[in-house]
């Protein structure tokens, strides 16, 4: 089957949402594509991404740094808007208890 587009700079899906594709850029960036055209309409600015997840229920894009700062990126498509960044506390279980 051909596929209906290709990005070239891109290595991998990471989300989508009713209009566009998130893909993993070759140079760890996220790239917004239109998903009718795959025209690439936005990416990323942060040079620090390593590590992505494949999230293939929700729009939501999981990325973590290299120091362990894990994320959970919405893209913000409103034209003059540059995002936000908003702190949540999570309850804290621990995996395993060393004494």
């Amino acid at each position: 089957r051909k596929p209906r587009w290709t990005v070239a700079a891109a290595k991998g899906f990471l989300a989508e949402d009713a209009d566009n594709t998130y893909l993993r850029g070759v140079d760890d960036s996220i790239i917004g594509v239109d998903k009718k055209t795959g025209e690439p309409k936005f990416h990323s600015q942060r040079g620090d991404l390593t590590q992505f997840a494949i999230n293939t229920t929700s729009p939501l894009i999981y990325t973590a740094t290299a120091n362990g700062q894990i994320m959970a990126v919405r893209a913000v498509t409103r034209a003059g808007a540059v995002g936000q960044v908003v702190k949540a506390n999570a309850p804290i279980e621990p995996l395993a208890l060393a004494r």
